[in-house]
């Protein structure tokens, strides 16, 4: 996530200009937005259905290995997890969790298979929409979509916005999935001919773990929303004040003589600064889901 550091300071000339530093942008490279930890969505599945399928030593075993590697995603996550910009791990985790999924549907039998082989289609499912998401976080990082000293003319300033509204709608897609989560999963399990009678259990099972997890999770889309509309508001500043800043590339300090928009310029870098605060707290609180 692009966090610039605010750093308000005298110019030599003695006239007071707001000098915003975008240095640690350059230096960690982080995604626009949400920083991707959000990714543990995938664990979900089977938050509250460890003893599923208990009784049968073939259905034990299948269901042990995917505890097992889901224990080691969520233990390499609380490992990479940085209290400062918090976790990006790319789609390495839902990748992960779909591989342990096809394993377990191939060794299981009967009920079980059907119920990973729902699982397995749920989490390619999420993979899709997780990787449209990182795309275009990945585009809008690369163009530097935050960063005013490689912006030479206006219509480089409307490609960033279109690179902001494209992150934006990403995100509400993303929303939009953990928000109809239940149903998704619902209805691959249908597809996957789990007898009717089977399906309040593991219905059960998985919307356990959905009310423990998602009520964060839409909170981060939420947070990831107000960062890309400061954004798209920024973007706007930078245009209809084009002529009044100036920005030193070797620097990466832009700087104003206009006071009206250094201080509209500095409220939305507190906006989105304020919200990657509270989007890596909340992200804390997932990453350490006991």
């Amino acid at each position: 996530m692009i966090v610039p550091t605010l750093k308000p300071t005298p110019i030599a000339s003695g006239m007071v200009c707001a000098i915003v530093s975008l240095i640690g942008v350059r230096n960690h490279g982080r995604p626009l937005f949400g920083i991707l930890g959000t990714i543990l969505n995938g664990l979900i599945i089977f938050i509250g259905v460890a003893n599923f399928f208990a009784g049968r030593e073939r259905a034990l075993e299948a269901q042990h290995k995917v505890q097992r590697s889901l224990a080691c995603i969520r233990q390499d996550m609380k490992a990479s997890f940085n209290p400062t910009n918090g976790l990006d791990m790319g789609l390495k985790p839902i990748n992960q969790i779909k591989q342990s999924l096809e394993n377990a549907s191939v060794v299981a039998q009967g009920e079980q298979r059907l119920f990973y082989q729902a699982a397995t289609a749920y989490a390619t499912k999420m993979q899709t929409v997780l990787a449209e998401y990182d795309q275009a976080n990945k585009e809008a990082s690369a163009a530097k979509a935050l960063e005013p000293c490689p912006v030479e003319n206006k219509d480089q300033l409307d490609a960033n916005r279109q690179r902001v509204e494209k992150c934006l709608a990403a995100n509400e897609k993303f929303a939009a999935f953990l928000s109809r989560a239940d149903n998704v999963f619902s209805n691959e399990l249908i597809n996957a001919k789990v007898d009717r009678s089977a399906l309040p259990k593991m219905l059960a099972g998985f919307e356990a773990g959905q009310s423990r997890v998602k009520p964060i999770l839409l909170k981060l889309r939420k947070l990831d929303s107000d960062i890309g509309r400061a954004s798209l508001e920024m973007i706007d500043l930078l245009e209809t004040n084009w002529g009044n800043w100036e920005c030193n590339p070797a620097t990466g300090q832009l700087t104003s003589n206009d006071a009206l928009f250094r201080e509209d310029y500095n409220r939305l870098l507190q906006r989105i600064k304020d919200a990657h605060h509270e989007a890596v707290e909340t992200q804390a609180k997932v990453v350490n889901l006991k």
